[in-house]
C-alpha cells in the first residue's frame, strides 16, 4: 500500500496569480516595451518564471525553519470532488479503514458541513462526519471532526447565513490542528465539488492550498465523468499548479447497473486513455458500491 504519510506538497502560493503587479510597472521601461508589445510580453514571461523559482526555493526555506523550531507540518490529503454526492465520504471513510488497517493513527477532518440535523440535545450533527470518526476509529472527538456544522441543505456560506452567521475562516484553518499531535496523516474532505464555496472568500482549492495537502479526486463512474474530470484538472492546473494530485478514484455512490449506464464497463480504461493523451500521469482508481476499505498502491 502505498505510503500515504510520505506525501507533501509545496506551501501554499506566497503570491496568487495577478497579485504583485503594480500600478506603473512598465512605466520606466522603453516605448518599445510597453503596451502589449513582443518584447514586453516576453521580458514578463522571463520575469515571471524567476519570480516562480524564487517563490518555491523561498518556499522550501520556509518549511526547513518551520521543522527547525519545532513544528510539524501536517501529512495527508485533501478528499474532493467533480461535484456533490459523487462519494467522497465514503471513499475517504474506505481510505481510513484501510490505513488503520495498516497500523496508522488516522486524523479525518471535515471543516464544514451543511445539510445536518438536530439530535435530541438540539446539537447539528454532520452524518458524514459521523461516518469518517467511525471508520477512524473515533479519534478525538465528532466536533474536533467538523467544528462548523450548518442545517440548511445549501453550501456552506448561505446554510451560515440561513441562521445569521457566517463560516469561520480562520477557523477552517485552525481546526486542523488538533490533528497534528495524535495522527500520522490526516484525510480532509471538502463540501461540494473543488471549486464549491467553503465560505464567502474561500473554496476547496483555496483550503487545500493553505493546508499544504495533496488531492485526492473522486468522480462518480457515470456518463459524463471525462468531461467532469477534466474539467477539474484542467482548473486545478491553472488556479494551483503548486497543489500536487494524487490520483483519481471512479466510485460507484449505487450499485452498478450497466444495463442503464453502459459507460460504467468503458469509462476508465477511456478516462486512462485521455489523461495520458494530454500528460496526465494520474493512479486512477475505482471503488465499488458498499465497499469497506480502498487500498491505494505505490505508484511505479
Amino acid at each position: 500500500m502505498e505510503n500515504l504519510a510520505a506525501s507533501r506538497t509545496p506551501s501554499p502560493a506566497l503570491v496568487r496569480k495577478g497579485e504583485g503587479a503594480k500600478p506603473g510597472y512598465w512605466g520606466w521601461l522603453p516605448r518599445c516595451w510597453k503596451f502589449d508589445s513582443p518584447v514586453k510580453q516576453l521580458f514578463e514571461s522571463l520575469a515571471s518564471r524567476i519570480r516562480g523559482i524564487f517563490l518555491v526555493s523561498l518556499d522550501s526555506a520556509f518549511d526547513t525553519l518551520a521543522y527547525a523550531a519545532g513544528f510539524q507540518l501536517m501529512h495527508g490529503y485533501f478528499i474532493t470532488g467533480t461535484d456533490t454526492d459523487v462519494g467522497k465520504t465514503a471513499v475517504t471513510a474506505a481510505l481510513a479503514r484501510a490505513l488503520v488497517a495498516d497500523k496508522k493513527r488516522v486524523g479525518v477532518y471535515k471543516p464544514v458541513a451543511s445539510g445536518c440535523a438536530l439530535n435530541p440535545c438540539g446539537q447539528a450533527i454532520s452524518d458524514d462526519a459521523q461516518a469518517l470518526w467511525e471508520a477512524a476509529g473515533r479519534p478525538l472527538t465528532l466536533s474536533e471532526v467538523c467544528p462548523q456544522r450548518f442545517l440548511a441543505p445549501l453550501a456552506p456560506p448561505l446554510a451560515a447565513a440561513e441562521e445569521g452567521t457566517a463560516v469561520n475562516e480562520d477557523l477552517l484553518m485552525e481546526g486542523l490542528q488538533p490533528w497534528h499531535a495524535v495522527s500520522d496523516i490526516v484525510l480532509v474532505e471538502g463540501a461540494g465539488g473543488l471549486l464549491s464555496p467553503l465560505s464567502a472568500n474561500w473554496n476547496s482549492l483555496d483550503l487545500a492550498r493553505a493546508l499544504h495537502l495533496t488531492l485526492l479526486v473522486v468522480a462518480a463512474n457515470r456518463v459524463g465523468v471525462m468531461h467532469q474530470v477534466l474539467a477539474l484538472l484542467h482548473s486545478a492546473r491553472a488556479l494551483a499548479p503548486e497543489v500536487a494530485i494524487a490520483g483519481i478514484i471512479l466510485n460507484h455512490p449505487k450499485p452498478r447497473d450497466e444495463r442503464r449506464d453502459p459507460s460504467q464497463r468503458s469509462n476508465r480504461a477511456e478516462l486512462a486513455k485521455l489523461l495520458a493523451k494530454q500528460g496526465w500521469e494520474l493512479p486512477l482508481y475505482e471503488m465499488e458500491h458498499g465497499q469497506e476499505e480502498l487500498l491505494l498502491a505505490p505508484r511505479q
